[in-house]
């Protein structure tokens, strides 16, 4: 996976793909000016997933977009070893089998030298505007959301755990002769949804 260098661009979301949350790696903050190019951590499509928020959760601050520079201040920032502690005691109560070279990819693309920056930026615009509701009253409840993570998260890894335990169904039935046969359910789809599998 490679690290891609962030391009300072208005609308740079909307050329690269849409309706995609992106999580950037930096050593600045964003309307202070820019030392370096941000790196592009990840993007995860039409939602914002756990990983993303774990990661930004030390000490997060609502901030001015990078992504979305006219947009003000839409975006969130976190303190990124603190938040990759927290994503990696998260990992490790994730203790089934199949979640483990994920996770050891996670630890593995996190920890290279190059990302070892003080802060980490999560852009939710696209997600945003997928509804009609204002963006001040999106990012607020992200805000508070990132910062009661704790509360929930023995209950999302009791949910995890148990679907990743749950038997692939590999049944090829249809109801009609014309329709297509179920693709059988990705066993790693649990970990996809909480975000692993996108970084890079």
């Amino acid at each position: 996976m490679a690290l891609r260098a962030a391009k300072p661009v208005p609308g740079y979301n909307w050329v690269k793909m849409a309706n995609r949350c992106s999580l950037y790696a930096l050593d600045f903050v964003p309307g202070e000016g820019a030392k370096t190019k941000p790196l592009l951590l990840g993007e995860y499509a039409y939602d914002i997933p756990l990983a993303f928020k774990l990661l930004v959760s030390a000490s997060p601050r609502i901030c001015p977009s990078f992504d979305w520079p006219d947009e003000g201040e839409v975006a969130i920032l976190g303190e990124l070893a603190q938040g990759r502690e927290r994503l990696f005691v998260f990992f490790d109560q994730l203790t089934h089998p199949h979640a483990q070279p994920l996770i050891e990819e996670t630890k593995a693309f996190l920890a290279r030298p190059v990302l070892q920056l003080p802060y980490v930026l999560l852009e939710p615009l696209d997600i945003f505007q997928m509804t009609d509701l204002g963006f001040d009253s999106q990012i607020g409840e992200l805000l508070d959301e990132i910062q009661h993570l704790d509360e929930h998260l023995p209950t999302q890894i009791e949910t995890t755990l148990k679907a990743l335990q749950a038997p692939v169904q590999t049944s090829s039935k249809r109801l009609w002769p014309w329709q297509k046969p179920s693709k059988p359910r990705d066993s790693l789809q649990p970990l996809y949804d909480l975000g692993l599998g996108s970084w890079g």
